[in-house]
This record gives C-alpha cells, sequence and structure tokens, in this order.
C-alpha cells in the first residue's frame, strides 16, 4: 500500500513540474526565449525546439483552420517529433480532424541552423520552416479536455497551416 501511494504521489508531481514547465519560458544566453519549445528572439518565431516543448502533448491543425476548410481532407493535420531529427506528418478527416489518416503519413528529416529550422525528404534538398506565432494563450480550454497554449503558423515547401499547441490534461 505504501509503494502504491508513493507511486501516485510521484506521478502527481510529475504532472505537475509539466504543467509549470508548460507555463513558463526559458532564456537562452544568446537571448532567444522558448516559448512552449518555440524558440522566440526580439518578439519574433525562429524555430521549434522539442526538447524544450515540457508539457506540450500535440501540434495538431487549429480549430479556426478546421471551421475555414472546405476540403474533406486536412493535409498535414498533425506534427509530430520522433527520434532525434525526424517530424512525423500526417492528415485527417475534416469531420474527425483529431483521428490520424495513418495511411497519410509522412516522415521528414529536420535539422536547426543559424538559428532557423530546415525540413528535409531526403537529408539533401531541405526548405527553411518559417514560423510565425499567431496567438499565445494562457492554457486555454477548447472543445477538448488538454489545454491550448499557443497557435503557430508554419509553412516550408512540405506542408503549411496554422497549429494549436495542445498541452497534456490535468
Amino acid at each position: 500500500m505504501k509503494v502504491y501511494i508513493l507511486f501516485l504521489l510521484s506521478i502527481l508531481l510529475c504532472i505537475s513540474n509539466c504543467n509549470q514547465a508548460a507555463s513558463e519560458s526559458q532564456i537562452t544566453d544568446n537571448g532567444i526565449e522558448f516559448k512552449h519549445g518555440v524558440a522566440i528572439q526580439n518578439g519574433k518565431a525562429l524555430y521549434i525546439d522539442h526538447k524544450k516543448m515540457e508539457g506540450i502533448a500535440a501540434i495538431v491543425i487549429s480549430e479556426d483552420s478546421i471551421k475555414r476548410s472546405t476540403s474533406e481532407i486536412l493535409e498535414a493535420s498533425h506534427i509530430s517529433f520522433i527520434g532525434k531529427n525526424k517530424i512525423y506528418v500526417t492528415d485527417s478527416k475534416r469531420d474527425d480532424p483529431y483521428f490520424e489518416l495513418v495511411d497519410t503519413e509522412r516522415v521528414f528529416l529536420y535539422k536547426i541552423m543559424n538559428n532557423r529550422m530546415y525540413i528535409s525528404e531526403d537529408g539533401k534538398s531541405w526548405s527553411k520552416l518559417n514560423v510565425r506565432i499567431i496567438r499565445i494563450y494562457n492554457g486555454k480550454f477548447g472543445k477538448y479536455e488538454e489545454p491550448t497554449y499557443m497557435t503557430i503558423y508554419l509553412e516550408c515547401k512540405y506542408f503549411k497551416g496554422e497549429y494549436d499547441l495542445i498541452g497534456t490534461p490535468g
């Protein structure tokens, strides 16, 4: 019983620390501030560092983009960081935008160079990922239980769109 209680307490502490980290920003030596994993310098978004995305569970197409879309398929509606330098992108259906269509998956490589992120299909030809902050929230709750911390616009050769950074529940 004592082990069970200690286990529960450690999980609660972990969740609490993750949520606290998600709301705080981090500033580096060269004046770059990280907010929910987005590198910001002089008020301008530079790139995304998935290692600094504490408390962020998903990058999904924004609710506003879903409302504006007339297409049945929402292209590149989910973006995930996997492995060391890979991005996993999937589509979804407009009537169920949070369900990933696994057969549409694309895997890209990424690198961060000179405070910018670049995306590639083959590791030879690279496209700069432009990042722009649309809105920053203080853990806004929308249609689902998970809080939204930020809406960003991403654009490169392979995908573009408005995305919500969704936090972990609790």
